[in-house]
């Protein structure tokens, strides 16, 4: 099987993938052999200044999204506001077993989210989409242009 993939991102319902948009098509998986999982985990902490990145390991198990532990201060889930920015750290769990530990170098530096304020204008909407072929050999990419829909995750020519 392979796969490509293409960003959309607009500030309106659709973004329009141009065909030279795609990346070349890889191989994912093939008969006989164990696929790889991976999931990008974020961590969420309020605080008034810039909080320091975890510096601990953590077990994460692909098919129930599950932390072993969570490092001291840091969230799954983002806090109501309390006047403090949120801040966020990722890292990625990638393995062909049920579970990865994450050691504590793998968390990203620590950036501001968000913070309380005036409405502002709106955001980008964005997407990474993904589109799989079974084919002995390489496909060729999508060779025309793509309409994703933000709302329902559709892609449409």
């Amino acid at each position: 099987m392979w796969i490509t993939l293409a960003t959309a991102s607009a500030n309106q319902t659709t973004d329009t993938i141009a065909a030279n948009e795609w990346q070349g098509p890889e191989k994912f998986v093939e008969n006989g052999v164990d696929g790889y999982n991976q999931a990008t985990v974020f961590l969420y902490q309020r605080a008034a200044s810039q909080p320091s990145k975890p510096n601990t390991s953590v077990s994460y198990t692909f098919s129930t999204g599950a932390l072993s532990s969570l490092p001291t201060g840091w969230k799954r889930t983002i806090d109501a506001s309390d006047g403090n920015p949120c801040w966020v750290t990722t890292a990625v769990a990638y393995s062909q077993n049920e579970s990865d530990t994450i050691a504590a170098t793998d968390w990203s530096d620590v950036v501001k989210l968000v913070e309380d304020g005036a409405d502002g204008a709106n955001g980008l909407n964005s997407a990474t989409v993904y589109l799989y072929k079974r084919a002995a050999s390489s496909p060729s990419a999508p060779s025309s242009d793509l309409i994703y829909t933000f709302a329902t995750g559709v892609l449409t020519p």
